[in-house]
């Protein structure tokens, strides 16, 4: 389920996803220098982010569950 979560993420721009293997190290050393090296890009992905941002989730979850327990 998390690899669903970080494809969600990067089929929205937000996100790079590294699968896990033995190459992972290399790969987020890569993934990390071509980030360090394009803010542009990392700009993008942050404002993609911030679109998908839900700041009350929280409480929208909480009155949820209220609302299902009341009579």
């Amino acid at each position: 389920h998390q690899t669903r979560n970080a494809e969600f993420l990067l089929e929205r721009g937000a996100a790079v996803l590294e699968p896990e293997g033995p190459q992972l190290a290399a790969a987020l050393a890569a993934a990390l220098a071509s980030l360090a090296a394009d803010r542009g890009l990392v700009l993008r992905m942050a404002e993609a982010a911030h679109r998908l941002a839900t700041p009350d989730a929280a409480r929208q979850i909480a009155d949820a569950c209220l609302q299902e327990g009341a009579p």
